[in-house]
């Protein structure tokens, strides 16, 4: 793609995000429930950065003595591929239908229940036809403590680029791609809070396998992965019951978090098998990989200090076991230039830092790498936004640029572009796979 194109599209995709009419009320788009009288805890208000007639209604029912409500979102996601796949069966395009609504209860002295399914359509990839349980938990509220049962989505991390602290999800790769995408996972969640900070507890009885791709699917490896022949190195394999625990305060305007895993690795080694000679070579060559999916230990501390318009931000890690030992980090700062030019609009700048000390045999292909990248806020009623992002090698020449933009067009409607494209032709390296794989993605959901 000619830098000229480049910088049509982008100019066009910004246009287009100020300049779509929107319909939507003034309104303050933070989920508020004083109008319920309930004490629910503040990380389940702000889940959904969306407006509050989407989630209150006005005929909520109660149950069981608690007050009940639907509210979700049903989407289109079509994908256009520039580039011809590693094979004829790979399309250049495909379109997905997702569903994912939600059930809660909330009752008068803080309890609350989540269930969140989830179910997407695709055309193409029959690994993208598929249902998982999102969240299914319920949740015992006290004065300084919070217990949970079930399955839900924890998030850990800070830095923009990478989230190396956020290890009890698994990802969900055939949604998009995107390590940020997760799976449920069923835990019992234990929140004891107290002045001097809050301590999390987490027993995880049951092991969510990675997904990925299929042969007919893009953004694969050259080799498809066969999620059927994956191993364990626990004779329990997904049974085996793992533990976590973290510990997260603030001093003035420093927040922290220290954190501990033991159990199955979420990012699993990816092994051959079915070797065969090629004609004219002498090293033989997998036909078949495979996840490897084996024990480990990792200790890791997130870090976020606010200095005026400053935001400094870092994630370290050292993970322990017998296929691999190494200490990673992302760090970084984003700076946010207000109200620019008489507007309301804000631009931040974000650089980072990510290093991994395996460096050439590690297994992420940010092994010493620089992201930097802008935001730009438009703080507008329709709470657009537009994020660009580019990763290059320090070391070498692989480049990964990312475009994210999104906007609500109406109370009901919102819109999300995502653009990515990867500049690599080494052989060697992790991104190699991906080299044909620039893809553009839009998503337009209905929330009700």
């Amino acid at each position: 793609m000619s830098p000229a194109l480049f910088a049509n599209m982008l100019i066009g995709l910004i246009l287009l995000l100020s300049g779509i009419s929107c319909f939507a009320e003034d309104r303050d788009i933070y989920t508020k429930d004083e109008a319920a009288g309930l004490d629910v805890p503040n990380e389940f208000k702000l889940k959904y950065q969306v407006p509050e007639e989407w989630l209150l209604k006005e005929d909520e029912s109660d149950l069981l003595g608690a007050r009940s409500s639907w509210r979700g979102n049903i989407a289109v996601n079509p994908r256009w591929f520039p580039h011809a796949g590693h094979s004829s069966s790979q399309a250049q395009s495909d379109i997905s239908l997702i569903l994912e609504p939600e059930y809660s209860l909330n009752w008068p002295g803080g309890n609350y229940f989540v269930f969140t399914p989830y179910f997407r359509l695709d055309n193409q990839d029959n690994e993208r036809n598929y249902g998982d349980i999102r969240e299914l938990f319920f949740s015992i509220v006290g004065e300084s403590y919070e217990l949970s049962f079930g399955v839900e989505k924890i998030f850990w991390g800070v830095t923009e680029s990478q989230n190396l602290v956020d290890i009890i999800n698994q990802t969900d790769f055939v949604a998009n791609g995107k390590a940020s995408d997760k799976l449920g996972q069923p835990m019992v969640n234990l929140t004891l809070i107290q002045d001097w900070g809050t301590l999390d507890f987490f027993m995880l009885p049951y092991f969510r396998e990675r997904t990925y791709p299929s042969e007919d699917g893009r953004l694969r490896p050259l080799i498809p992965i066969d999620t059927d022949r994956a191993q364990y190195e626990s004779g329990s394999e997904e049974h085996h019951i793992d533990f976590a625990m973290r510990y997260s305060h603030y001093l003035g305007e420093l927040e922290f978090g220290l954190s501990y895993f033991k159990g199955t690795s979420r990012d699993p080694d990816i092994r051959g098998a079915d070797f065969v000679l090629l004609p004219g070579t002498s090293t033989p060559v997998p036909t078949v990989l495979y996840p490897y999916y084996y024990q480990m230990d990792q200790a890791g501390l997130d870090l976020q200090y606010i200095w005026e318009g400053w935001l400094l931000k870092a994630e370290i890690i050292n993970r322990q076991s017998d296929v691999t030992d190494f200490t990673a980090w992302t760090t970084g700062f984003e700076y946010t230039f207000t109200g620019v030019f008489g507007s309301e609009t804000d631009i931040s700048i974000m650089a980072e830092w990510l290093y991994d000390d395996r460096r050439e045999q590690s297994t992420s292909p940010f092994e010493n790498d620089i992201m930097v990248g802008t935001r730009l806020s438009f703080n507008d009623i329709s709470s657009s936004e537009v994020t660009i992002g580019i990763i290059r090698d320090i070391d070498h020449d692989p480049t990964v640029l990312s475009i994210e933009a999104t906007r609500r067009l109406t109370d009901h409607w919102k819109i999300n572009i995502d653009a990515y494209w990867w500049w690599e032709d080494q052989p060697y390296d992790v991104l190699y796979s991906l080299r044909d794989d620039d893809l553009i993605s839009c998503t337009l959901a209905y929330y009700f």
